[in-house]
């Protein structure tokens, strides 16, 4: 039997969270170096929208801790599904849902969209997914209106 729950988050991300569960977060946590890749110049393979999104996300998530040199060829795979998956998309506008069917494009669309979202989640890309989700706006605490007056 597996382990229950979602899985353990780097102590990052459970900074960059606001830290939810409010538990102690584990200060001594290994942090791996950054990558030794130039941002500006993503790799060869990644074409087009990949080549953007690299450029894009990948000095802010270097910067922010979430990308280092233990995930960073994750980072380099999710870039590259993305660009594959907006390659189908455009090929499939151009054919009739007939023929897209026919040709795969659907079911190669959703298999990329699949391990795009796995990979983001595994990345640390799906962090903020329910942060502006409906709901009401929490009132602002004393500490919270002293502080903006103040600033």
């Amino acid at each position: 039997m597996g382990r229950r729950g979602p899985k353990p988050e780097a102590s990052v991300l459970k900074l960059i969270k606001g830290n939810p569960g409010k538990r102690k977060v584990n200060k001594q946590e290994p942090r791996l170096p950054p990558p030794e890749v130039d941002e500006s110049h993503p790799p060869k393979r990644l074409k087009g929208v990949a080549s953007d999104e690299w450029i894009r996300l990948y000095g802010p998530l270097v910067d922010a801790g979430i990308i280092h040199v233990g995930n960073w060829t994750m980072f380099e795979e999710y870039c590259f599904v993305l660009g594959e998956l907006r390659r189908i998309e455009n090929l499939s506008k151009t054919l009739s849902a007939d023929m897209a069917i026919m040709h795969g494009y659907f079911k190669a669309a959703a298999t990329f969209r699949q391990q795009l979202r796995q990979l983001a989640r595994d990345v640390g890309l799906t962090v903020f997914a329910g942060e502006n989700v409906g709901g009401e706006k929490k009132p602002e605490s004393k500490l919270q209106k002293f502080i903006q007056s103040v600033g």
